[in-house]
Protein backbone atom coordinates (compact mmCIF):
# COMPACT_ATOMS: atom_id res chain seq x y z
CA UNK A 1 0.00 0.00 0.00
CA UNK A 2 3.39 2.21 0.53
CA UNK A 3 2.24 5.79 2.08
CA UNK A 4 -1.08 6.89 2.10
CA UNK A 5 -2.51 10.35 3.03
CA UNK A 6 -5.82 10.97 3.98
CA UNK A 7 -7.74 14.25 5.06
CA UNK A 8 -11.37 15.46 6.10
CA UNK A 9 -11.75 18.72 7.20
CA UNK A 10 -14.58 21.33 8.00
CA UNK A 11 -14.84 24.53 6.32
CA UNK A 12 -14.98 28.17 6.99
CA UNK A 13 -16.29 31.01 4.41
CA UNK A 14 -15.28 34.50 5.60
CA UNK A 15 -16.79 37.51 3.87
CA UNK A 16 -15.71 41.05 3.58
CA UNK A 17 -17.71 44.12 2.36
CA UNK A 18 -14.47 45.93 0.92
CA UNK A 19 -17.04 49.32 0.62
CA UNK A 20 -13.48 51.65 0.25
CA UNK A 21 -14.19 55.34 0.71
CA UNK A 22 -10.34 55.81 0.44
CA UNK A 23 -8.88 57.67 -3.00
CA UNK A 24 -5.68 55.02 -2.94
CA UNK A 25 -5.54 52.72 -5.56
CA UNK A 26 -5.60 49.26 -3.78
CA UNK A 27 -4.84 47.29 -0.49
CA UNK A 28 -2.18 44.37 -0.19
CA UNK A 29 -3.75 41.16 1.53
CA UNK A 30 -1.56 39.36 3.74
CA UNK A 31 -3.04 36.17 5.30
CA UNK A 32 -2.41 33.10 7.74
CA UNK A 33 -4.59 30.47 9.22
CA UNK A 34 -3.78 28.84 12.16
CA UNK A 35 -3.61 26.02 14.48
CA UNK A 36 -5.82 25.59 18.03
CA UNK A 37 -4.09 23.76 20.66
CA UNK A 38 -2.05 20.57 21.05
CA UNK A 39 -4.46 18.56 22.68
CA UNK A 40 -6.93 16.88 20.30
CA UNK A 41 -7.29 14.69 17.59
CA UNK A 42 -6.49 15.71 13.90
CA UNK A 43 -8.09 14.60 10.65
CA UNK A 44 -5.40 14.03 8.31
CA UNK A 45 -3.54 11.05 8.75
CA UNK A 46 -0.79 9.78 6.77
CA UNK A 47 -0.19 6.09 6.66
CA UNK A 48 2.83 3.91 5.82
CA UNK A 49 3.08 0.33 5.45
CA UNK A 50 5.36 -0.12 2.18
CA UNK A 51 9.04 0.77 2.43
CA UNK A 52 10.05 -0.02 -1.25
CA UNK A 53 9.69 3.39 -2.25
CA UNK A 54 11.41 5.95 -2.79
CA UNK A 55 13.43 8.52 -0.01
CA UNK A 56 13.44 5.41 1.99
CA UNK A 57 17.31 5.08 2.95
CA UNK A 58 18.38 2.02 5.08
CA UNK A 59 21.47 0.97 7.08
CA UNK A 60 22.02 -2.79 7.74
CA UNK A 61 18.82 -3.59 6.35
CA UNK A 62 17.50 -4.61 3.09
CA UNK A 63 13.97 -3.73 1.84
CA UNK A 64 12.26 -7.06 0.32
CA UNK A 65 10.31 -6.91 -2.55
CA UNK A 66 6.96 -6.88 -0.66
CA UNK A 67 7.45 -4.02 0.89
CA UNK A 68 8.69 -5.66 4.49
CA UNK A 69 12.39 -4.44 5.84
CA UNK A 70 14.85 -7.10 7.45
CA UNK A 71 17.57 -7.00 9.20
CA UNK A 72 21.21 -7.86 7.16
CA UNK A 73 22.85 -10.97 8.51
CA UNK A 74 26.55 -9.96 9.54
CA UNK A 75 29.75 -10.89 7.49
CA UNK A 76 32.36 -12.20 9.08
CA UNK A 77 36.27 -11.68 9.79
CA UNK A 78 38.62 -14.54 10.26
CA UNK A 79 40.75 -14.76 13.49
CA UNK A 80 43.75 -16.24 14.79
CA UNK A 81 43.78 -17.41 19.02
CA UNK A 82 46.55 -15.09 20.14
CA UNK A 83 47.45 -18.61 22.59
CA UNK A 84 47.36 -21.38 20.81
CA UNK A 85 47.32 -23.66 17.81
CA UNK A 86 47.16 -27.60 17.56
CA UNK A 87 50.23 -29.36 19.17
CA UNK A 88 50.68 -31.06 15.44
CA UNK A 89 49.85 -30.70 12.05
CA UNK A 90 46.97 -32.87 10.89
CA UNK A 91 43.98 -33.11 8.33
CA UNK A 92 41.11 -35.07 8.15
CA UNK A 93 40.04 -34.78 12.21
CA UNK A 94 36.42 -34.52 13.20
CA UNK A 95 35.46 -31.91 15.40
CA UNK A 96 31.97 -31.85 17.82
CA UNK A 97 30.76 -29.18 19.80
CA UNK A 98 29.82 -30.21 23.45
CA UNK A 99 28.20 -26.97 24.54
CA UNK A 100 27.51 -27.85 27.78
CA UNK A 101 31.47 -27.37 28.41
CA UNK A 102 32.10 -24.63 26.19
CA UNK A 103 34.54 -26.95 24.15
CA UNK A 104 34.86 -28.48 20.14
CA UNK A 105 36.38 -31.84 20.57
CA UNK A 106 39.28 -32.10 17.76
CA UNK A 107 38.96 -35.90 17.31
CA UNK A 108 42.01 -38.24 15.77
CA UNK A 109 42.75 -37.49 11.70
CA UNK A 110 46.13 -37.68 9.83
CA UNK A 111 48.89 -35.84 11.99
CA UNK A 112 52.37 -34.91 9.97
CA UNK A 113 54.83 -34.82 13.24
CA UNK A 114 57.54 -33.51 10.91
CA UNK A 115 56.81 -31.39 7.82
CA UNK A 116 59.62 -31.45 6.53
CA UNK A 117 59.91 -34.85 5.97
CA UNK A 118 57.89 -37.12 3.70
CA UNK A 119 55.75 -40.64 4.21
CA UNK A 120 55.97 -40.05 7.66
CA UNK A 121 52.36 -39.22 8.60
CA UNK A 122 50.35 -40.86 11.23
CA UNK A 123 46.53 -41.81 11.48
CA UNK A 124 45.84 -40.29 15.06
CA UNK A 125 43.27 -41.56 17.63
CA UNK A 126 44.33 -38.76 20.25
CA UNK A 127 41.58 -35.91 20.82
CA UNK A 128 41.92 -32.47 22.37
CA UNK A 129 38.90 -30.29 23.46
CA UNK A 130 39.50 -26.48 23.10
CA UNK A 131 37.88 -24.40 25.35
CA UNK A 132 36.48 -21.37 22.90
CA UNK A 133 36.92 -18.93 25.96
CA UNK A 134 40.34 -19.51 27.32
CA UNK A 135 41.60 -20.66 23.88
CA UNK A 136 43.02 -23.47 25.68
CA UNK A 137 43.19 -26.96 24.68
CA UNK A 138 42.88 -30.18 27.42
CA UNK A 139 43.87 -33.82 26.24
CA UNK A 140 40.95 -35.80 26.43
CA UNK A 141 41.07 -40.11 26.30
CA UNK A 142 42.41 -41.42 23.11
CA UNK A 143 40.04 -43.03 21.33
CA UNK A 144 40.20 -47.18 20.78
CA UNK A 145 41.35 -46.90 17.53
CA UNK A 146 43.02 -44.49 14.94
CA UNK A 147 40.33 -42.68 12.37
CA UNK A 148 40.44 -39.88 9.87
CA UNK A 149 38.04 -38.37 7.83
CA UNK A 150 35.50 -39.80 9.66
CA UNK A 151 32.31 -38.02 11.35
CA UNK A 152 31.35 -36.89 14.81
CA UNK A 153 27.79 -36.26 16.19
CA UNK A 154 26.97 -35.82 20.22
CA UNK A 155 23.48 -37.82 21.14
CA UNK A 156 22.41 -38.04 24.85
CA UNK A 157 26.23 -36.90 26.71
CA UNK A 158 27.90 -39.52 24.00
CA UNK A 159 30.17 -39.31 21.03
CA UNK A 160 29.81 -41.13 18.10
CA UNK A 161 32.58 -41.22 15.94
CA UNK A 162 31.88 -42.66 12.45
CA UNK A 163 33.51 -44.41 9.57
CA UNK A 164 37.26 -43.84 8.41
CA UNK A 165 39.69 -44.04 5.65
CA UNK A 166 43.34 -44.60 5.09
CA UNK A 167 44.75 -42.60 2.01
CA UNK A 168 48.66 -43.53 1.45
CA UNK A 169 48.53 -46.73 2.63
CA UNK A 170 50.13 -49.13 0.50
CA UNK A 171 52.10 -52.69 1.22
CA UNK A 172 49.10 -53.29 2.59
CA UNK A 173 47.17 -50.65 1.77
CA UNK A 174 43.92 -50.54 4.26
CA UNK A 175 40.34 -50.34 3.15
CA UNK A 176 38.02 -48.43 5.49
CA UNK A 177 36.38 -50.89 7.71
CA UNK A 178 33.58 -48.89 8.98
CA UNK A 179 34.16 -48.36 12.08
CA UNK A 180 31.72 -46.73 14.74
CA UNK A 181 33.11 -45.75 18.36
CA UNK A 182 31.36 -43.96 20.99
CA UNK A 183 32.53 -42.24 23.90
CA UNK A 184 30.13 -41.31 27.46
CA UNK A 185 31.39 -38.56 28.14
CA UNK A 186 29.81 -38.79 32.14
CA UNK A 187 31.61 -42.49 32.29
CA UNK A 188 35.14 -41.61 30.37
CA UNK A 189 34.37 -45.08 28.80
CA UNK A 190 34.90 -45.72 24.86
CA UNK A 191 33.23 -48.61 23.25
CA UNK A 192 32.65 -50.03 20.06
CA UNK A 193 29.36 -50.00 18.34
CA UNK A 194 28.53 -52.27 14.97
CA UNK A 195 30.12 -50.94 12.16
CA UNK A 196 28.97 -50.05 8.78
CA UNK A 197 27.67 -53.43 6.55
CA UNK A 198 30.44 -55.24 4.62
CA UNK A 199 31.30 -54.16 1.32
CA UNK A 200 29.41 -50.70 2.44
CA UNK A 201 32.13 -49.43 4.60
CA UNK A 202 33.36 -45.85 3.86
CA UNK A 203 35.15 -42.76 4.99
CA UNK A 204 35.29 -39.47 4.35
CA UNK A 205 31.64 -39.29 3.81
CA UNK A 206 28.62 -37.12 4.67
CA UNK A 207 28.09 -37.96 8.59
CA UNK A 208 25.46 -36.00 10.39
CA UNK A 209 22.50 -36.47 13.23
CA UNK A 210 18.71 -36.28 12.33
CA UNK A 211 15.68 -37.08 14.35
CA UNK A 212 17.98 -39.68 16.56
CA UNK A 213 19.31 -41.23 13.84
CA UNK A 214 23.14 -40.65 12.36
CA UNK A 215 23.48 -40.45 8.45
CA UNK A 216 26.36 -41.63 6.42
CA UNK A 217 25.99 -40.61 2.75
CA UNK A 218 28.72 -40.87 0.17
CA UNK A 219 32.18 -41.57 1.17
CA UNK A 220 35.03 -44.21 -0.39
CA UNK A 221 36.80 -47.36 1.38
CA UNK A 222 39.63 -48.14 -1.07
CA UNK A 223 43.50 -46.33 0.16
CA UNK A 224 43.53 -44.64 -3.66
CA UNK A 225 39.92 -42.85 -3.45
CA UNK A 226 38.57 -43.85 -6.58
CA UNK A 227 35.24 -45.58 -5.80
CA UNK A 228 33.04 -42.85 -4.27
CA UNK A 229 29.65 -43.87 -3.64
CA UNK A 230 26.15 -42.86 -3.66
CA UNK A 231 25.04 -44.83 -1.12
CA UNK A 232 23.14 -43.33 2.02
CA UNK A 233 22.91 -45.16 5.59
CA UNK A 234 21.79 -44.78 8.65
CA UNK A 235 22.82 -45.84 11.98
CA UNK A 236 19.96 -45.98 14.89
CA UNK A 237 22.22 -45.17 17.98
CA UNK A 238 19.53 -46.98 20.36
CA UNK A 239 19.52 -50.31 18.74
CA UNK A 240 22.87 -50.67 17.47
CA UNK A 241 21.20 -51.31 13.91
CA UNK A 242 22.07 -50.08 10.37
CA UNK A 243 20.03 -49.56 7.62
CA UNK A 244 20.35 -48.49 4.23
CA UNK A 245 18.29 -46.04 2.31
CA UNK A 246 17.74 -44.14 -0.40
CA UNK A 247 20.79 -43.33 -2.90
CA UNK A 248 21.96 -39.72 -3.75
CA UNK A 249 21.77 -38.88 -7.44
CA UNK A 250 25.94 -38.58 -7.53
CA UNK A 251 28.61 -40.50 -6.25
CA UNK A 252 31.26 -38.30 -3.92
CA UNK A 253 33.62 -37.64 -0.76
CA UNK A 254 34.58 -35.22 0.90
CA UNK A 255 31.22 -32.62 1.22
CA UNK A 256 29.50 -31.65 3.68
CA UNK A 257 26.10 -33.28 4.85
CA UNK A 258 24.22 -30.39 6.98
CA UNK A 259 21.11 -31.08 8.49
CA UNK A 260 18.73 -28.03 8.45
CA UNK A 261 14.85 -28.43 9.74
CA UNK A 262 13.76 -31.90 8.18
CA UNK A 263 15.80 -31.94 5.51
CA UNK A 264 19.73 -33.01 5.00
CA UNK A 265 21.57 -31.13 2.66
CA UNK A 266 24.42 -32.30 0.75
CA UNK A 267 26.90 -29.54 -0.84
CA UNK A 268 30.06 -30.16 -3.51
CA UNK A 269 32.20 -33.30 -2.98
CA UNK A 270 34.52 -34.93 -5.46
CA UNK A 271 35.60 -37.92 -7.55
CA UNK A 272 39.14 -39.12 -8.02
CA UNK A 273 39.63 -40.93 -10.59
CA UNK A 274 43.46 -41.92 -10.12
CA UNK A 275 45.56 -42.14 -7.08
CA UNK A 276 47.48 -39.33 -7.87
CA UNK A 277 45.73 -35.21 -8.18
CA UNK A 278 43.20 -33.71 -6.18
CA UNK A 279 39.92 -34.79 -6.43
CA UNK A 280 37.62 -33.15 -9.53
CA UNK A 281 35.58 -30.85 -7.21
CA UNK A 282 31.72 -30.14 -7.65
CA UNK A 283 29.23 -27.30 -7.25
CA UNK A 284 26.17 -29.66 -6.76
CA UNK A 285 23.85 -29.36 -3.82
CA UNK A 286 21.49 -32.53 -2.67
CA UNK A 287 18.85 -32.30 -0.59
CA UNK A 288 17.58 -35.63 1.28
CA UNK A 289 13.72 -35.93 2.84
CA UNK A 290 13.86 -38.58 5.74
CA UNK A 291 9.86 -38.52 5.46
CA UNK A 292 9.93 -39.22 1.86
CA UNK A 293 13.38 -40.97 1.78
CA UNK A 294 13.99 -39.54 -1.46
CA UNK A 295 16.90 -37.54 -2.76
CA UNK A 296 16.41 -34.24 -4.99
CA UNK A 297 19.38 -31.78 -6.65
CA UNK A 298 18.62 -28.83 -6.69
CA UNK A 299 19.05 -25.91 -9.37
CA UNK A 300 20.83 -23.74 -7.37
CA UNK A 301 24.65 -24.64 -7.16
CA UNK A 302 27.69 -23.50 -4.95
CA UNK A 303 29.73 -20.32 -6.23
CA UNK A 304 32.24 -22.23 -6.91
CA UNK A 305 33.27 -26.21 -6.81
CA UNK A 306 34.82 -27.23 -4.48
CA UNK A 307 35.31 -31.01 -3.04
CA UNK A 308 37.39 -31.81 0.89
CA UNK A 309 34.36 -28.62 2.28
CA UNK A 310 33.33 -28.58 5.57
CA UNK A 311 30.04 -27.04 6.73
CA UNK A 312 28.25 -25.81 10.11
CA UNK A 313 25.35 -23.79 11.12
CA UNK A 314 25.67 -19.70 12.65
CA UNK A 315 22.75 -17.75 13.06
CA UNK A 316 20.33 -20.09 11.51
CA UNK A 317 22.45 -20.21 7.91
CA UNK A 318 23.98 -22.51 6.56
CA UNK A 319 28.21 -21.67 5.81
CA UNK A 320 30.34 -23.91 4.08
CA UNK A 321 33.89 -23.83 4.77
CA UNK A 322 36.68 -23.62 2.19
CA UNK A 323 38.68 -26.93 0.58
CA UNK A 324 40.68 -28.19 -1.40
CA UNK A 325 42.79 -25.30 -3.10
CA UNK A 326 40.49 -23.49 -2.00
CA UNK A 327 39.78 -20.57 0.70
CA UNK A 328 36.06 -19.85 0.15
CA UNK A 329 33.37 -19.13 2.52
CA UNK A 330 29.70 -18.87 1.80
CA UNK A 331 26.70 -18.97 3.50
CA UNK A 332 23.42 -20.61 2.40
CA UNK A 333 20.06 -19.78 3.21
CA UNK A 334 17.77 -22.78 2.64
CA UNK A 335 14.12 -21.49 3.11
CA UNK A 336 15.20 -18.94 0.05
CA UNK A 337 18.05 -20.77 -1.72
CA UNK A 338 20.50 -17.40 -1.82
CA UNK A 339 24.16 -17.24 -1.73
CA UNK A 340 25.83 -15.33 0.38
CA UNK A 341 29.66 -14.40 -0.43
CA UNK A 342 31.46 -14.18 3.12
CA UNK A 343 35.32 -13.38 4.30
CA UNK A 344 38.02 -16.19 2.82
CA UNK A 345 39.67 -17.95 4.70
CA UNK A 346 43.01 -16.34 5.59
CA UNK A 347 44.32 -19.47 3.14
CA UNK A 348 43.91 -22.10 1.17
CA UNK A 349 42.82 -25.17 3.39
CA UNK A 350 40.40 -28.65 2.83
CA UNK A 351 39.48 -31.51 5.34
CA UNK A 352 39.55 -28.85 8.50
CA UNK A 353 37.60 -29.86 11.26
CA UNK A 354 34.71 -27.21 11.35
CA UNK A 355 32.37 -26.67 13.96
CA UNK A 356 29.98 -23.93 15.22
CA UNK A 357 29.63 -23.11 18.91
CA UNK A 358 27.62 -20.01 20.91
CA UNK A 359 27.49 -17.91 17.58
CA UNK A 360 31.36 -18.65 17.13
CA UNK A 361 32.88 -20.70 13.79
CA UNK A 362 36.43 -22.36 14.32
CA UNK A 363 38.46 -24.28 12.01
CA UNK A 364 41.14 -26.52 13.09
CA UNK A 365 44.26 -27.83 11.03
CA UNK A 366 43.26 -29.31 7.71
CA UNK A 367 45.08 -30.19 4.24
CA UNK A 368 46.92 -27.42 2.05
CA UNK A 369 48.42 -29.88 -0.22
CA UNK A 370 48.28 -29.03 -3.93
CA UNK A 371 47.85 -32.52 -4.51
CA UNK A 372 46.35 -34.05 -1.12
CA UNK A 373 45.79 -37.73 0.07
CA UNK A 374 49.11 -38.88 -1.06
CA UNK A 375 52.53 -39.56 0.86
CA UNK A 376 55.01 -36.91 -0.62
CA UNK A 377 54.64 -33.18 -0.89
CA UNK A 378 52.07 -33.34 1.79
CA UNK A 379 51.45 -30.09 3.78
CA UNK A 380 49.14 -30.08 6.71
CA UNK A 381 48.04 -27.22 8.97
CA UNK A 382 47.91 -26.84 12.83
CA UNK A 383 46.45 -23.50 12.67
CA UNK A 384 43.25 -22.60 14.47
CA UNK A 385 40.71 -19.75 12.72
CA UNK A 386 37.76 -18.48 14.17
CA UNK A 387 34.75 -16.16 13.61
CA UNK A 388 33.67 -14.27 16.92
CA UNK A 389 30.38 -14.46 18.21
CA UNK A 390 27.99 -11.46 17.26
CA UNK A 391 25.80 -10.94 20.44
CA UNK A 392 23.02 -8.63 18.33
CA UNK A 393 22.02 -7.55 14.79
CA UNK A 394 20.85 -4.22 14.09
CA UNK A 395 19.92 -1.68 11.42
CA UNK A 396 18.14 1.83 10.59
CA UNK A 397 15.67 3.58 8.35
CA UNK A 398 14.81 6.52 7.64
CA UNK A 399 11.79 7.56 6.18
CA UNK A 400 11.35 10.34 3.00
CA UNK A 401 10.34 13.78 4.50
CA UNK A 402 6.82 13.32 4.56
CA UNK A 403 4.69 16.28 3.67
CA UNK A 404 1.67 16.50 5.90
CA UNK A 405 -0.15 19.14 3.76
CA UNK A 406 -3.26 18.17 2.16
CA UNK A 407 -2.32 21.23 -0.82
CA UNK A 408 0.81 23.30 -1.06
CA UNK A 409 -0.97 26.29 0.70
CA UNK A 410 -1.84 24.78 3.59
CA UNK A 411 0.09 24.85 7.42
CA UNK A 412 0.55 21.49 8.81
CA UNK A 413 1.27 20.45 12.41
CA UNK A 414 1.39 16.53 13.51
CA UNK A 415 -0.42 15.75 16.85
CA UNK A 416 -0.42 12.13 16.78
CA UNK A 417 1.99 9.22 15.65
CA UNK A 418 1.79 5.63 16.62
CA UNK A 419 3.02 2.64 14.99
CA UNK A 420 3.12 -1.23 15.05
CA UNK A 421 5.23 -3.87 14.59
CA UNK A 422 5.92 -7.87 14.74
CA UNK A 423 8.43 -8.25 17.70
CA UNK A 424 9.41 -12.18 18.67
CA UNK A 425 11.46 -12.49 21.79
CA UNK A 426 14.92 -11.13 21.53
CA UNK A 427 14.03 -8.68 19.29
CA UNK A 428 13.05 -4.69 19.10
CA UNK A 429 11.77 -2.22 16.88
CA UNK A 430 12.08 1.37 18.03
CA UNK A 431 11.17 4.65 16.32
CA UNK A 432 12.60 8.50 16.77
CA UNK A 433 11.15 11.63 14.59
CA UNK A 434 12.31 15.20 13.53
CA UNK A 435 10.01 17.90 11.86
CA UNK A 436 10.11 21.54 10.49
CA UNK A 437 7.98 24.19 8.44
CA UNK A 438 10.15 22.68 5.08
CA UNK A 439 11.61 19.72 4.34
CA UNK A 440 15.21 21.31 4.57
CA UNK A 441 14.76 22.65 8.13
CA UNK A 442 13.33 19.22 9.01
CA UNK A 443 16.63 17.08 8.14
CA UNK A 444 18.53 19.54 10.15
CA UNK A 445 17.09 19.05 13.27
CA UNK A 446 17.95 16.52 15.80
CA UNK A 447 16.32 13.47 16.04
CA UNK A 448 14.48 12.77 19.02
CA UNK A 449 12.77 10.04 21.39
CA UNK A 450 9.98 10.44 24.18
CA UNK A 451 12.48 12.99 26.47
CA UNK A 452 12.98 15.09 23.47
CA UNK A 453 16.51 13.81 22.79
CA UNK A 454 18.34 11.61 20.68
CA UNK A 455 19.29 9.23 23.47
CA UNK A 456 15.62 7.67 23.58
CA UNK A 457 13.38 5.80 21.22
CA UNK A 458 10.00 5.00 21.23
CA UNK A 459 8.70 1.82 21.72
CA UNK A 460 5.61 0.48 19.17
CA UNK A 461 2.34 2.24 20.54
CA UNK A 462 0.69 5.86 19.76
CA UNK A 463 1.99 8.90 21.58
CA UNK A 464 0.53 12.47 21.20
CA UNK A 465 3.00 14.72 20.15
CA UNK A 466 3.33 18.70 21.79
CA UNK A 467 5.18 20.50 18.40
CA UNK A 468 4.77 24.34 18.74
CA UNK A 469 4.05 26.02 15.57
CA UNK A 470 3.92 25.09 11.91
CA UNK A 471 5.68 21.44 11.20
CA UNK A 472 4.90 20.89 7.47
CA UNK A 473 6.92 18.16 6.94
CA UNK A 474 8.24 14.76 9.68
CA UNK A 475 10.29 12.26 8.86
CA UNK A 476 11.04 9.51 11.36
CA UNK A 477 13.69 6.44 11.62
CA UNK A 478 13.36 3.09 12.67
CA UNK A 479 15.66 1.03 14.75
CA UNK A 480 15.85 -2.67 14.37
CA UNK A 481 17.43 -5.19 16.35
CA UNK A 482 17.60 -9.03 17.56
CA UNK A 483 19.85 -10.81 19.84
CA UNK A 484 17.60 -14.14 18.69
CA UNK A 485 20.11 -14.90 16.20
CA UNK A 486 20.73 -18.79 16.69
CA UNK A 487 16.82 -19.15 15.85
CA UNK A 488 17.73 -16.08 13.08
CA UNK A 489 14.41 -14.30 14.50
CA UNK A 490 13.83 -10.93 13.46
CA UNK A 491 11.17 -8.37 13.78
CA UNK A 492 9.30 -6.38 11.41
CA UNK A 493 7.85 -3.06 10.96
CA UNK A 494 3.81 -3.26 10.15
CA UNK A 495 3.05 0.24 9.94
CA UNK A 496 3.57 3.96 10.64
CA UNK A 497 0.65 5.98 11.18
CA UNK A 498 1.20 10.54 11.44
CA UNK A 499 -1.85 12.15 12.06
CA UNK A 500 -1.70 15.79 11.80
CA UNK A 501 -4.03 19.16 11.95
CA UNK A 502 -3.65 21.80 9.35
CA UNK A 503 -5.62 24.70 7.87
CA UNK A 504 -5.00 26.24 4.64
CA UNK A 505 -7.28 29.24 2.25
CA UNK A 506 -9.02 27.40 -0.92
CA UNK A 507 -8.43 28.80 -4.07
CA UNK A 508 -5.62 31.50 -5.45
CA UNK A 509 -5.79 34.15 -2.83
CA UNK A 510 -5.51 37.74 -4.58
CA UNK A 511 -2.44 40.40 -3.42
CA UNK A 512 -4.03 43.03 -4.00
CA UNK A 513 -8.01 44.43 -4.15
CA UNK A 514 -9.02 47.59 -5.16
CA UNK A 515 -11.16 50.32 -3.47
CA UNK A 516 -14.72 50.37 -4.29
CA UNK A 517 -14.33 46.63 -5.73
CA UNK A 518 -16.36 43.73 -5.39
CA UNK A 519 -16.41 42.11 -1.93
CA UNK A 520 -13.64 39.64 -1.86
CA UNK A 521 -15.11 35.98 -0.20
CA UNK A 522 -12.56 33.93 1.01
CA UNK A 523 -12.63 30.03 2.17
CA UNK A 524 -10.79 28.48 4.64
CA UNK A 525 -10.50 24.50 4.92
CA UNK A 526 -9.15 22.81 8.28
CA UNK A 527 -8.71 19.76 10.40
CA UNK A 528 -8.25 20.88 14.02
CA UNK A 529 -11.11 20.16 15.89
CA UNK A 530 -8.93 21.79 18.76
CA UNK A 531 -9.42 25.28 17.34
CA UNK A 532 -9.05 27.36 14.06
CA UNK A 533 -8.42 31.01 13.98
CA UNK A 534 -7.46 33.14 10.83
CA UNK A 535 -6.09 36.27 10.21
CA UNK A 536 -6.53 39.33 7.22
CA UNK A 537 -4.33 42.05 6.73
CA UNK A 538 -4.64 44.80 4.57
CA UNK A 539 -2.59 47.08 3.65
CA UNK A 540 -3.77 50.62 1.86
CA UNK A 541 -0.94 51.43 -1.15
CA UNK A 542 -0.57 54.41 -3.34
CA UNK A 543 -1.05 54.20 -7.09
CA UNK A 544 3.06 54.30 -6.78
CA UNK A 545 2.98 50.75 -4.64
CA UNK A 546 4.02 52.48 -1.81
CA UNK A 547 2.42 51.89 1.70
CA UNK A 548 -0.51 54.50 2.99
CA UNK A 549 -1.25 54.61 6.73
CA UNK A 550 -1.68 51.94 9.29
CA UNK A 551 -3.36 48.53 8.01
CA UNK A 552 -6.53 47.17 8.84
CA UNK A 553 -6.63 43.53 10.68
CA UNK A 554 -9.37 41.35 11.06
CA UNK A 555 -9.39 38.04 12.87
CA UNK A 556 -11.07 35.52 13.50
CA UNK A 557 -10.33 33.39 17.08
CA UNK A 558 -10.75 30.08 17.88
CA UNK A 559 -14.59 30.68 19.03
CA UNK A 560 -15.89 31.87 15.86
CA UNK A 561 -15.55 35.62 17.23
CA UNK A 562 -14.83 38.36 14.25
CA UNK A 563 -12.75 41.16 15.40
CA UNK A 564 -11.55 44.34 13.62
CA UNK A 565 -9.28 47.00 13.71
CA UNK A 566 -9.78 49.38 11.04
CA UNK A 567 -7.46 53.18 11.70
CA UNK A 568 -8.33 54.64 8.93
CA UNK A 569 -11.68 53.65 8.09
CA UNK A 570 -11.10 51.77 5.12
CA UNK A 571 -13.93 48.87 5.20
CA UNK A 572 -17.59 49.83 4.98
CA UNK A 573 -19.56 47.93 7.20
CA UNK A 574 -18.75 44.66 9.27
CA UNK A 575 -17.06 41.52 7.58
CA UNK A 576 -19.00 38.03 8.30
CA UNK A 577 -17.75 34.93 9.24
CA UNK A 578 -19.70 31.52 7.89
CA UNK A 579 -18.23 28.50 9.70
Amino acid sequence: MGSEKDGNFSKSVLVFALLIISPLSGFLIEFSPSLGPLTEPSAVVVVEDDWNQSGVSTSGLTVEDDGNVLIDRPGISWQIPTSTGLPITKTGAATIAVADLGEIWVIGGKDDANPQQSNDELFSKMIEAYNIDSQTLRTVTSMPNEAAYAGAVLIGGEIFVVGDWWPGTNNPSNSAKGMVQIYNISTDVWRNGTPMPALKRVGHAGVCEYGGYIWVAGGVSGSIGTDATNRTLRYDPANDQWSEVAKMNNSKFGFALIPFEDKLYAFGGGVRASSWGAPTPSKIVEVYDPALDNWTQLNTTIPKSVAGVRGTIRHNEIVLVGGINSNQVVGFSPETEVWRTLSSLPTTIGDMGVSSLNGTIHTFGGDMSTYPYGTWSQMYSQDIFFVANSSMVDGILSSDVLDLRPTTQASAQPRQFSFTASQPTGTLVELQFRSGIDATSATSKTWQGPDGTVSTWFIAGSYSLNISGKANFFQYRAHFSSTALSTWDLPTLESVTIEAAHAAFVGTIPTLAYAMGEPLNLTTEHADEAGFSAWLRLQPVQSTGSFFGDAALITLDDSGVLSLIDPQNVIHGTPTAIM
